[in-house]
């Protein structure tokens, strides 16, 4: 069995958990793609930007996705 074999196994089994980082739902995107609904995943300030559209948000800055969050939940 394989190094990647044991991983892959660990995984499955949840004996490990992967860490990806941020920016991870950014993989295969182009650098210069944009968020767009159903058809990829958005950057932090992407998600802000779409939550404080659809909650209306009246934060200063609309790409603070914990802001914008914390606005989206308490109204």
């Amino acid at each position: 069995m394989s190094h990647y074999d044991n991983v892959k196994t660990a995984i499955q089994t949840g004996g490990v958990i992967p860490f990806l980082g941020a920016g991870i739902n950014l993989f295969g995107r182009k650098g210069d793609e944009q968020f767009r609904p159903k058809e990829c995943l958005p950057s932090g300030a992407e998600l802000a930007g779409y939550l404080a559209t659809k909650f209306r948000c009246s934060v200063p800055d609309k790409t603070d996705l914990l802001r914008v969050s914390q606005y989206a939940e308490t109204m």
